[in-house]
């Protein structure tokens, strides 16, 4: 399973956090998903499970719009109260930029990179 093996190498991997139980997670994938229903916007890829969330943008070929990362992580929150310390954010560009204030601003920043 795709997701399950993308999900492992992110969380455990790449952000060295062994306290999510991946294996035991029923996964789903959703691509252009919006983040709350009162939300316009949509996330490009959106991983959930039932004690873990992944967003990602793919930011190849693309500008940040105002507010958008932090928007969908603020959404993800108050939808899914119970597992706030597990949403991750997956920013993709083609030279590892990292995002913009225009989308995200210095302290939600600094508190996802930790």
């Amino acid at each position: 399973n795709f997701a399950k093996d993308f999900s492992e190498y992110i969380i455990k991997e790449k952000l060295g956090n062994d306290s999510v139980n991946i294996n035991s997670s029923n996964i789903n994938v959703y691509r252009e998903e919006r983040p709350s229903i009162e939300s316009k916007s949509r996330m490009d890829l959106f991983i959930n499970s039932n004690n873990f969330e992944i967003i990602i943008e793919n930011k190849i070929g693309a500008g940040d719009q105002p507010n958008q990362l932090q928007d969908y992580y603020n959404n993800r929150i108050n939808e899914n109260k119970i597992i706030k310390d597990n949403i991750f954010v997956v920013y993709l560009t083609r030279y590892g930029n990292k995002p913009s204030e225009f989308s995200i601003n210095k302290v939600l920043m600094k508190k996802l990179e930790k």
